[in-house]
This record gives C-alpha cells, sequence and structure tokens, in this order.
C-alpha cells in the first residue's frame, strides 16, 4: 500500500473515533427540571430547583461537566451530599469530604476546557458564598448564598 492510503486510512480512522467518542451538549437557555432532565442532565436534581443550566463535553480523555441552578439556600446547600455521592457512585468510587468552606473573595474560572467560556457559569458573581473544593472527577461546587444559586464543575 502506498503512504498515501495509508495516510487516508489514518485519517478516516481518527475521524470515526472522533465521531463515536464526541459529546458535547450546551443548554445556554435556562430550563425548566423536567426539561433537563428529558434531554440528559447528567447530575441530579432537586424538584425544586428552577433556571437549570447545563454543559457536558467528551472527547478523548478530556471530560466536563458545568452545572447551574437556583433554589432555596438551604436545598443549595444540602444538595451538595447529594451530588458527590451520585457522582462517587457513577465512578464507583468512595463518596469524599461534602462539607463546604466560606469563600472569602469571588472564585473564577481559570480554564473552561472543551466547553468553551459559559456566560451562565458566573461564579465570579458571588459575594457571600461557600464552596466544596473538588478535583479530578470530584466535583468543585460553589453556592451563592445571596442569590440562591448552585453551581458545580467536574472535571477529568
Amino acid at each position: 500500500m502506498s503512504v498515501g492510503i495509508l495516510a487516508g486510512i489514518g485519517i478516516l480512522g481518527l475521524l470515526s473515533y472522533n465521531l463515536v467518542f464526541f459529546e458535547s451538549v450546551r443548554q445556554d437557555t435556562a430550563l425548566t427540571v423536567e426539561r433537563a432532565r428529558q434531554i440528559g442532565c447528567p447530575l441530579p436534581l432537586p424538584d425544586s430547583a428552577t433556571t437549570v443550566h447545563f454543559a457536558i463535553y467528551h472527547n478523548w480523555g478530556e471530560n466536563d461537566i458545568y452545572l447551574k441552578f437556583k433554589d432555596d439556600t438551604s436545598v443549595c446547600q444540602q444538595w451538595v451530599k447529594t451530588v458527590v455521592d451520585a457522582n462517587a457512585q457513577q465512578n464507583k468510587y468512595a463518596t469524599t469530604q461534602t462539607n463546604l468552606q466560606r469563600l472569602t473573595s469571588p472564585p473564577e474560572i481559570k480554564s473552561w476546557g472543551g466547553t468553551g467560556p459559559l456566560p451562565w457559569f458566573n461564579i465570579s458573581r458571588i459575594v457571600e458564598g461557600s464552596c466544596r473544593p473538588g478535583g479530578p472527577n470530584d466535583p468543585e461546587i460553589w453556592i451563592d448564598n445571596d442569590r440562591g444559586i448552585f453551581y458545580c464543575r467536574i472535571r477529568s
């Protein structure tokens, strides 16, 4: 076989792999809980949540999930354990700490990954809030205590 044919086969294989293993869902329009569940929100949502946004990006070894919803601050705080437990069960590892820490300065996202910037994931607007530091495959969570907004990011 000539080098050109082999290169062509390799490129077709790479394109096929990307078509099979690439997924991107981005909901920039606010959704109801029911609609978010219908179209595949990857994390659990409280029934009382409103103004739901989520984004999913999977490609090769990069996986990003972003979630935002509004609810009472007490519900947002209680929901941390639900999300952490659901993520641990899905990834088959022990649940990690779910305690929240007080934010001392507005957080910011330094690297967005495959989703690109998400205008609705505006954690830098948090004035009075709390957070749960996470890590690879472990949810990072921020709660805006003044506005009753839950933010979650899971990256691998």
